[in-house]
């Protein structure tokens, strides 16, 4: 009854406000629809963690009771939450959104994510088709025809049958199949090596894949897309299937800013980004993942809308590169729920199908618990991993030359903790790219899921992109601000209307962290936005809001749940900068956006990158790896993801993963060839005996990190001293 009362408070059966217009979605009873019902109540009991669970109990407690609700709500009331009407309803719950009491704007913030996200998304079984949708004039995926879905590779070929308790043996074994695990398996295994990639995630085959937003954030994210750092002000979103982020990520391909290359160098002491090393490997994976040239991309109306406000503000932008083969075919916006027609050239198409015509295999739904190693003369050697396989079968695999992490960098610094290493670094200097949003209605169609997303990038504000995300009913709901219900309603009904301009920031101020959580697996993550990160997000969301309103938007808000929104009649034509800026209704607004702020569940706030947990150094002192991406902890143990980036990156990571990979997985398979005594690559090695003895030099014997004595003894010391006075 308590979850009902919400799902009333927040999509209640409305009066159309146009007459009979839209009757059906307006007065849709959200509470009463079965398969709603059912397919909410699987996601509190299956895809809330524990802890999750608990407090979504003793809230759903609390609302059946009298005093429970009078309490929360702090209003007198003579009756439960649940005995309220829907009207009732909707105004405590927007009481809770704006209580200066943060965990009371977290509880809301979590539950309208979760039924509003769900509501807009979810499947009825018999219509196979939400009940918003066709007012809302968004189609779903669209049909495919048998003919035009094609595997990505052999199967039978590439995957090991795992039915029992197993030990195996490999050459190499790579934890992790996305943009640094799949590079690396197929230069391993095309260098000659015997190559095991486990995956946790599951495989989705092009046959399986529906386009259906609930069953790809299902399927393919983790925590089925449910993720957010541990105050629940971040939503998270991050690839968790067979070919990790690159499966499910949109295509936009940007390289590492020049700057931010000089900074790894100049501040972090990796000269190795400053040498044609580094470039060689950029330009292959390039080809190989098929980024096309930039004349060859065609923008969609919103990108084109983007372009058009950038242009009257005298904004830089510029068209990112993108690995579609064809950024005009339909199912390019439906990319992030993956893709059955083989569009994108993702890892599944590229190299891990390299890897599995070189005889690499593949175990999908793995966790790895731990990693092996052996000690020797004072020195750690990794020899293999133990994984759970299937959620049952125990998996011991041995690893005759070396083990590769390439988890992410949410899961890679937990494998580490789990398997008792002790470098202070590590699971530290997390970097999230945090991203908000300004959204803008035209009176033509836009329709921001069709083609392909982010083809243009502006890069104008310092720290800060601004870039086009596809929208589709899930997430647009649970990004869109709740202003009322009737409003929300509305909002969503004009989604074709629709577009998005989201702020990308580089965190150079923020710095997270990862441990393993509760259950001895998941992350646990925490990250607050630092004041500095803050202002350059408000600086660059000011500069969004003008490129809607140069664009011809007339109206915009942002994702703030206090925003006043900004309205503009036909009679206000905003065609120059000028325009712009001597409107007072823009003007005033903008500075609302600085007197709101950006305080914890007030704004959305979101991520689809995650950077530098396990970072790379030029000393065991301040990072996780080597300049090889070994571990300064343990010989032949590699990390080979977007956890080993220095800092943030500054650009969507997908193309700087793929290249570091690259660029250390060829060293790796010299190395390894020199270590065979293979006599055709001693000419060219002298270079990598180098790296190696520089490593050697730096760390006569491995660090011993015992950090956490030598920071508890002052403290423990000071308890002491303040108990005797006492």
């Amino acid at each position: 009854a308590s979850l009902k009362g919400i799902i009333n408070g927040l999509l209640p059966p409305l009066d159309p406000p146009n007459e009979k217009e839209n009757e059906d979605y307006w007065t849709f009873d959200l509470s009463r629809d079965p398969d709603f019902i059912d397919a909410l109540t699987l996601a509190i009991q299956l895809k809330l963690n524990h802890f999750e669970r608990l407090q979504m109990k003793l809230l759903l407690a609390t609302l059946s009771t009298t005093l429970g609700s009078a309490l929360l709500f702090q209003i007198p009331t003579t009756t439960s939450f649940i005995e309220w009407n829907a009207e009732h309803q909707s105004r405590a719950l927007q009481k809770l959104q704006h209580s200066p009491i943060t965990l009371k704007r977290m509880a809301f913030s979590s539950l309208k994510r979760l039924i509003c996200g769900l509501a807009y998304s979810f499947i009825q079984k018999d219509s196979r088709t939400n009940p918003f949708w066709n007012a809302m004039n968004y189609p779903g995926p669209p049909s495919i025809e048998p003919s035009d879905v094609q595997p990505d590779f052999d199967s039978d070929q590439a995957f090991v049958t795992v039915s029992n308790d197993a030990t195996l043996e490999y050459d190499v074994v790579i934890v992790g199949s996305g943009a640094g695990g799949g590079v690396a398996a197929a230069i391993l295994s095309q260098s000659g090596y015997s190559v095991l990639v486990l995956e946790k995630g599951v495989y989705v085959p092009p046959n399986n894949v529906t386009g259906l937003e609930c069953e790809a954030l299902d399927q393919m994210y983790e925590k089925h897309s449910l993720l957010t750092t541990n105050d629940g002000n971040v939503m998270i979103l991050a690839g968790s299937t067979l070919g990790g982020g690159t499966t499910v990520n949109w295509a936009c391909c940007l390289p590492l800013p020049d700057s931010v290359r000089n900074e790894w160098i100049t501040e972090h002491g990796l000269t190795q980004f400053g040498n044609d090393e580094y470039t060689t490997s950029l330009k292959q994976v390039s080809e190989r993942i098929g980024c096309i040239n930039q004349s060859k991309v065609i923008h969609n109306t919103m990108n084109q809308k983007m372009r058009k406000g950038c242009k009257v503000m005298g904004y830089s932008c510029e068209t990112t590169g993108q690995n579609f083969k064809d950024t005009t075919k339909e199912n390019a916006g439906y990319t992030c729920f993956g893709d059955a027609e083989r569009n994108k050239q993702g890892g599944l198409v590229t190299y891990l199908s390299d890897a599995v015509k070189n005889s690499a295999k593949i175990i999908d739904n793995a966790s790895v618990q731990r990693i092996i190693y052996e000690t020797t003369d004072g020195r750690k050697r990794a020899v293999g991993v133990e994984a759970i396989v299937n959620h049952g079968h125990l998996l011991h695999v041995k690893a005759q030359k070396c083990v590769i992490v390439a988890a992410g960098s949410l899961h890679s610094p937990c494998l580490l903790q789990r398997s008792g290493f002790k470098n202070p670094h590590i699971g530290r200097h997390l970097h999230l790219h945090p991203v908000t949003a300004v959204s803008g209605f035209f009176a033509e169609q836009i329709h921001s899921h069709l083609g392909a997303p982010m083809t243009t990038v502006c890069s104008h504000f310092p720290n800060a992109k601004l870039e086009c995300p596809c929208a589709h009913t899930g997430l647009m709901a649970a990004a869109c601000p709740f202003f009322s219900a009737g409003d929300f309603k509305d909002k969503m009904l004009r989604i074709s209307h629709g577009m998005s301009v989201i702020v990308l920031q580089r965190d150079v101020a923020t710095e997270g962290r990862v441990r393993v959580g509760s259950d001895g697996f998941s992350p646990s993550i925490d990250y607050t936005l630092k004041e500095g990160d803050r202002q350059s997000m408000m600086n660059a969301l000011k500069g969004a809001v003008k490129i809607l309103a140069a664009s011809g938007a007339n109206e915009i808000c942002t994702a703030h749940i206090r925003d006043t929104e900004l309205l503009l009649n036909d009679g206000e034509k905003m065609e120059t900068a000028d325009d712009i800026k001597s409107s007072d209704k823009i003007q005033t607004y903008l500075l609302s956006i600085d007197k709101r702020g950006m305080r914890e569940h007030e704004i959305g706030v979101f991520s689809a990158h995650q950077m530098g947990t396990c970072r790379m150094s030029a000393s065991p002192d301040s990072g996780v790896v080597d300049e090889n991406a070994e571990c300064w902890e343990c010989d032949n143990l590699y990390v080979m993801d977007a956890s080993i980036f220095p800092t943030a990156s500054g650009a969507n990571p997908m193309l700087t993963t793929l290249t570091l990979s690259h660029m250390m997985s060829t060293r790796l398979a010299m190395r390894l060839k020199i270590e065979d005594n293979q006599e055709a690559v001693k000419i060219d090695s002298t270079e990598a005996k180098e790296r190696f003895e520089r490593r050697m030099k730096s760390q006569i014997h491995q660090p011993s990190y015992n950090f956490t004595l030598s920071i508890m003894l002052p403290w423990a010391v000071l308890a002491i001293a303040v108990a005797s006075v006492w």
